[in-house]
């Protein structure tokens, strides 16, 4: 190899490093700041009590034409529930999204809006329903005085099922007709998303999950999240 194309090589070296430096700099810093105290207290009291599970839920074996009731029995069969007392109902209120109905003896009803009509925030909403049940069966001398909703957003993120969280998620720029621009932001639970990028960051991180494995099962509101989550990591030093 000639000296020349060694130099230009040798440069072009320095030169992606230098890029590189950079960007990752510029990318943690301009992200925005978040406090994560109260996400971290729920996740470490979990950590601290709750056998963790050590892996992340990237498929729950949903198919495009599976019914609601499809997949809620899909759902139940990650959480252990199969073969109880839980069913699934719809309702025309517009809030809350879902609620829960204790009929007695064990049965529960999951009433879920029929305004939550996308598949992805669908699944999102019974993820946080079916981490209450999940919930009130731990130790209630350790999580009796908790916000449970807050417990609960952070259980969905501490059992694998992050991924699904964030995805169902909305926070997207569009041009409506007439060349108007618009926003639309829309999350269900008491989190913010920025919190719940950060937990599943944070998740990903303790478990040895790769971020591009996390990223490729991401939606683009997913990605923000989870990325902003990264950065609050990195810059924290964690």
């Amino acid at each position: 190899m000639k000296r020349k194309t060694v130099k230009k090589l040798f440069y072009f070296i320095i030169f992606a490093l230098m890029a590189f430096t950079a960007g990752s700099f510029l990318y943690t810093r301009l992200t925005p700041g978040m406090d994560t105290k109260e996400a971290d207290y729920y996740y470490d009291l979990l950590s601290r009590h709750e056998k963790p599970v050590s892996w992340m839920i990237f498929d729950l074996g949903i198919k495009a034409d599976d019914t609601l009731e499809e997949s809620f029995k899909k759902l139940m069969k990650i959480y252990g529930f199969k073969g109880t007392g839980i069913i699934l109902s719809r309702t025309n209120n517009e809030k809350p999204p879902a609620m829960i109905i204790d009929h007695g003896y064990g049965a529960l009803e999951i009433q879920l809006s029929k305004k939550v009509a996308e598949r992805r925030e669908q699944i999102n909403v019974l993820i946080h329903e079916l981490c209450h049940i999940y919930v009130w069966h731990l130790d209630k001398s350790v999580f009796g005085k908790c916000d449970e909703e807050k417990l609960t957003d952070t259980m969905g993120v501490y059992i694998g099922l992050g991924v699904f969280i964030l995805n169902g998620l909305t926070d997207e720029a569009f041009f409506m007709p007439g060349g108007e621009y618009g926003t639309e932001k829309k999350f269900f639970g008491y989190l913010k998303p920025e919190e719940f990028g950060y937990l599943v960051a944070r998740f990903a991180r303790d478990h040895n999950i790769p971020e591009a494995k996390v990223m490729q099962h991401l939606n683009p509101t997913g990605r923000k999240y989870f990325s902003f989550g990264l950065a609050h990591l990195k810059r924290s030093g964690r």
